[in-house]
């Protein structure tokens, strides 16, 4: 059966029927329009299908595609600081590496030590029985883990604000970037003095720990390490100097708060989502989730290494319900896809992640939750969860890691069972579910 086209309306293009229902356009468009899918959407647009014409868009570290003007305009740079959100070309790169120490690579399993401990204390809040909202839990767990892995336990237990100023930054944020009225942000709403006096909050804090003399725990990757030390050790791998001349310190600190903050909510927004879906598609399949818990008590432990079923759970899930659900490109230039179209400079690109994991061409039965998909060492070339390139998610080990970790640590104890029919995905900044999301926990004998 052909599929409808999408509705399109005078003046105002695909826009209205894009921004009433984002998941399900997209997916009609792609059916209907094929893999370059020409559209309207506040200008020329058009959504690649097909993951030839995806990578060839987000892969290539030179050439004719930026970042949406939405995330690295003056505006946004006013909005979210000289970060790596909003940064391009060198610039991005170099912050990049910077942070890149933080979130990944050497010492991951030592900055994974606050993850084990509070997933413990979120269980000893549950009673077995008990129906468990884990939308709440889960944002409690981790966002504490995000902030004490990123700035140290010492430093967050000595500002219990930090949480508040980060979780208030993330929801102000979302709401300006989710928001189809440009220039939200400049509005003197309530919101955004309190935005700007978090902001203001954080930079000082850190401002403070880089006036601190440094510790031993800068040669050792310790899990109590301040902003500081985490930041010397950073800096000094990509050859740069901490010592900033007194006229231009409090400058650095606000960029680096900025960049530390973009992080942080990262840092806990991703693994929140990724867990709840998680957790809700075990409880509605109890064989892959005996199948975890055998690999978990076997194991004996939550280092992901040595959970390699449960990493294939978490690449399931990453599949159905990608964080990145859209990735907005502008073609600087003229340029030719692998498939032949031609994009004229100017044109807005989307790839949507959502579209190209739920495409049967790809992945048969794309609707159906199968952790086996992922058993061999290679990754389809559709499967893009964190986006690709130059640009893809610098927390995405971090993530992934976290997850595996929080699942063992979960199910070594207690069975999941569902509760209500299944959440639905919302699309804002990330893919969130809509509503609450709740299981019953029962606790193993």
């Amino acid at each position: 059966m052909t599929a409808c086209r999408p509705a399109r309306l005078p003046w105002f293009g695909h826009a209205p029927a894009f921004l009433r229902d984002r998941l399900g356009f997209l997916q009609r468009s792609a059916r209907a329009l094929g893999d370059v899918a020409r559209l309207e959407i506040g200008g020329p647009t058009v959504l690649l299908a097909h993951p030839d014409d995806a990578r060839h868009v987000l892969g290539r570290r030179e050439g004719p595609y930026r970042k949406s003007p939405r995330l690295t305009s003056a505006a946004a740079r006013a909005l979210l600081g000289e970060s790596v959100l909003t940064s391009e070309g060198p610039e991005h790169l170099e912050q990049r590496r910077l942070l890149q120490p933080l979130l990944g690579g050497r010492g991951l399993a030592e900055r994974l030590r606050p993850v084990a401990a509070r997933a413990e204390e979120m269980q000893t809040r549950w009673r077995d029985g008990e129906v468990v909202d884990l939308g709440a839990a889960l944002h409690r767990l981790t966002r504490r883990c995000a902030l004490e892995m990123l700035f140290g336990e010492p430093l967050v237990r000595a500002h219990p604000e930090l949480e508040a100023i980060v979780e208030q930054r993330r929801t102000y944020v979302d709401r300006v970037l989710a928001s189809p009225v440009p220039g939200l942000d400049a509005w003197p709403t309530p919101a955004r003095r309190r935005f700007r006096r978090g902001r203001a909050r954080l930079a000082a804090i850190v401002a403070e720990e880089l006036r601190r003399p440094p510790t031993s725990a800068i040669q050792h990757s310790s899990g109590a390490a301040t902003v500081r030390e985490r930041l010397a050790a950073c800096w000094h791998e990509a050859n740069r100097s901490l010592t900033v001349a007194a006229p231009l310190f409090c400058s650095a600190a606000a960029s680096l708060a900025d960049q530390l903050a973009a992080v942080a909510v990262a840092a806990y927004e991703t693994p929140r989502h990724l867990l709840a879906w998680s957790l809700d598609l075990l409880a509605r399949h109890p064989d892959v989730q005996a199948h975890l818990r055998r690999e978990a008590e076997a194991a004996a432990t939550f280092d992901p290494d040595r959970l390699p079923y449960a990493a294939r759970v978490v690449s399931e899930v990453l599949r159905l319900y990608p964080p990145t659900w859209l990735i907005v490109r502008l073609a600087a230039g003229d340029d030719l896809l692998p498939s032949g179209a031609a994009l004229r400079a100017g044109t807005k690109v989307y790839v949507s992640p959502w579209v190209l994991q739920r495409d049967p061409r790809w992945f048969p039965e794309p609707e159906r939750f199968d952790p086996e998909r992922f058993a061999g060492s290679m990754r389809p070339s559709a499967y893009l969860p964190f986006g690709l390139g130059p640009r893809q998610c610098i927390g995405e080990g971090l993530a992934r890691a976290e997850a595996v970790a929080v699942l063992a640590a979960i199910l070594s104890r207690w069975e999941l069972e569902p509760v209500g029919a299944p959440p639905r995905p919302r699309p804002r900044v990330a893919l969130e579910p809509a509503g609450p999301v709740r299981v019953r926990v029962v606790r193993r004998r």
